[in-house]
Order: C-alpha cells, then structure tokens, then sequence
C-alpha cells in the first residue's frame, strides 16, 4: 500500500492549512512527517525556515483497526497529528480546518491516493502546557481498498 502521510501533507498543503518544513511560507505552519525527536515548538530548532512562528504539526502513522472477516481488502488506518501551538485558541483554529479537511468525506482524492472514507477518530485534545508551547492531538481514520491478488487456492 502507498505512504499515506506524504498525500495527508500534500493535501493539507494544496489547502492552505500547512506547509512542509523547509518551505519558506510563513502564513502556515510546518507540518513534520514522524519526527524522531517530537514535535518541536514553535521558534524552536536551528533553521529560521523550519520553525514555525506560533504552530507547528506532526503527523504520526497509529494502530488502524483490523477489517471484519471477508474484508481483508480493506485497510483502515489511523494517523495521529500533533499540534504544539503558542495558544489554545491557535489549536483549535488549526483544529477546525483540519476536520473541514478531512472529516466526514467519502471517496475522495486526497493528493494522489484514492481515500474511500475519512472520518474524525478522536477530537482535539490537550497533552501538555509548558512554557514553549501547549500540546494538542487529534486523530483521523483513512479507509483504503485494495484490489484483489490471485485467486484463493482450493
């Protein structure tokens, strides 16, 4: 099966919600592909570049959830986003775009891979508030289908 975080960027990207890391488009904030070391906070790093001014996301492949039995074509998978942001308000701002985006959508394109359902899995909740950032998650489900390979030996 394709990647399924680099269509998420992309499509997020091509709706104005986000932008990738090394692009210098400060209106919108990075949005990291499974960061080794977390998400950092916003201004946090080295590169001016690559730090957001008061947001930054990470997006992170979770636990899907197994099919029903004769439907091992489907494949529905999780991806947790991590929003570290310089105010509760800036979260569920971003938070709001990113369900408008994604929620409730039905066989769709997200950049290039074709999406049967999304849905909204978990809504936005606070992990963290320090003096860098606070620290939100959310979570969304993408429903795939698979063609058939082979035929099932007798």
């Amino acid at each position: 099966m394709a990647d399924l975080l680099t269509p998420l960027r992309d499509h997020l990207v091509t709706q104005g919600i986000v932008r990738r890391p090394r692009e210098a488009t400060p209106v919108a904030p990075p949005l990291w592909l499974e960061p080794r070391d977390g998400v950092p906070a916003p201004g946090e790093g080295q590169n001016t570049v690559e730090k957001g001014s008061d947001a930054v996301l990470g997006a992170f492949r979770t636990t899907g959830i197994a099919p029903r039995r004769h439907e091992g074509f489907i494949r529905l998978d999780a991806i947790d986003i991590w929003l570290r942001t310089t105010s509760p308000k800036r979260a569920f701002d971003i938070h709001d775009q990113l369900r408008l985006a994604l929620n409730d959508k039905r066989h769709w394109m997200m950049s290039t891979l074709l999406i049967e359902e999304s849905l909204l899995f978990r809504d936005l909740q606070r992990i963290a508030a320090t003096r860098d950032a606070f620290t939100f998650t959310t979570e969304f489900t993408f429903e795939r289908w698979s063609a058939p390979t082979g035929v099932p030996s007798q």
